[in-house]
């Protein structure tokens, strides 16, 4: 099982690099919850952190997981 710390993160627009441009709930494999806020730099277009969630472990292998946290946590897509 690896360990993975879900976030809502703010993404950049991907064209224009405007902040603040989409909200994504993010899990990323890691080892502790710095670093986990270290790795979130390479996600594609990352702005800024809005929260911490929570900690999960799952089988898995991605280094981030987009999630779905409400009503029911739910992994949307591997990358």
């Amino acid at each position: 099982m690896n360990k993975y710390f879900n976030f809502e993160v703010y993404t950049s627009d991907p064209i224009t690099k405007t902040t603040g441009w989409e909200i994504t709930t993010l899990s990323v494999k890691a080892e502790s919850k710095q670093e986990a806020k270290e790795k979130l730099k390479d996600y594609p277009n990352f702005d800024v952190i809005i929260l911490y969630n929570f900690f999960h472990e799952e089988e898995e292998s991605s280094n981030f997981l987009q999630t779905q946290n409400y009503p029911k946590f739910k992994i949307l897509k591997r990358l």
